[in-house]
């Protein structure tokens, strides 16, 4: 796989070396249907407005998180889960264009930042995973033992099973509370699911203008299942399935608001697997700011709850 690397963009300049001839390289773009998407959110100016209510921990950070959340999103579009893939997507170069920056095809150890990378990609995934380092060093100690009454509180019945531990790369570097971690990561997806729902979905939900009238609302919850019997996911759960087998995961509420032709997925929480339905989706229906008197929510029986329904209602 060729090398790309980030170069300050100048359109000025690159017409002038063509006018006379000068150029470092010419090479054909990867150009995918997804990057229409990306396009969207980048000339719209959403991208802008979601990284400007995102809370950087980081001082004078060489990678944006403009790209790195354009890169996470061309890396879900193209099938990668894996952190350590996502700056092997980048290669258009009318995305890259309108992130500022022009492509060279060069080789291995270059990229965006000054130290480059060690292999054939434009950033390495170990810039968000130092940005999630960071925010877990931000958790203050009330969170930690908040987040950690809350872990306790939910694997409370949670079924015992064999996992094959495997010490986590930070255990592997020093000696580690593990509870105290895993509760330092929940702080974290709190602090990135309530970014989401501030800066992402009610962005969305302004961008699409859908006017005074009543809304509709889909809200549902489903699992996101992991390896059984693997040892290293913080925070997850299991649960016992009807038919006597178990599964391990993590569970994913989400209220969807509808549109003409689409779906906006305006507000999300997580949790472990093992949580219910109704109690994972409780605050986007007590906290959201989608909901409006008129609306009409979609729900299905798992949400059943009456004292809830009638506080709904009125």
């Amino acid at each position: 796989m060729e090398k790309l690397e980030l170069i300050a963009r100048n359109g000025a300049a690159v017409r002038q070396a063509l006018e006379v001839g000068e150029w470092l390289h010419l090479a054909t773009s990867s150009e995918e249907i997804t990057d229409e998407f990306l396009l969207f959110a980048i000339k719209s100016g959403l991208l802008k407005q979601w990284a400007s209510g995102f809370r950087d921990p980081r001082h004078s950070p060489e990678v944006s998180v403009e790209v790195i959340w354009v890169a996470s999103l061309a890396a879900r579009f193209a099938g990668l889960y894996s952190l350590r893939k996502t700056g092997y997507v980048l290669q258009s170069s009318l995305v890259l264009g309108e992130l500022g920056y022009s492509v060279a095809v060069l080789e291995a150890d270059n990229g965006i930042t000054r130290r480059g990378t060690s292999d054939e990609k434009a950033l390495s995934g170990d810039v968000i995973r130092k940005l999630l380092a960071k925010m877990e060093a931000g958790v203050s100690d009330e969170e930690v033992l908040r987040h950690r009454a809350e872990l306790e509180e939910l694997s409370a019945n949670r079924p015992r099973i064999e996992v094959r531990e495997r010490p986590s790369r930070r255990a592997v570097k020093q000696e580690l509370d593990e509870p105290a971690a895993a509760a330092r990561s929940r702080a974290v997806a709190e602090q990135l699911i309530e970014w989401y729902n501030e800066s992402v979905g009610l962005r969305m939900l302004e961008y699409a203008k859908l006017g005074p009238g009543r809304r509709i609302h889909l809200l549902d919850a489903t699992r996101t299942e992991v390896e059984l019997e693997t040892g290293n996911y913080e925070c997850d759960g299991v649960v016992k399935n009807d038919d006597g087998s178990y599964s391990r995961g993590y569970k994913v509420g989400t209220l969807r608001t509808l549109t003409d032709t689409a779906g906006l997925l305006v507000q999300v929480a997580a949790g472990p697997i093992q949580q219910h339905d109704l109690a994972l989706c409780r605050p986007l229906l007590r906290k959201s700011k989608a909901l409006r008197k008129g609306d009409l929510v979609v729900e299905d029986r798992g949400f059943i709850d009456g004292a809830e329904m009638m506080r709904l209602k009125r």
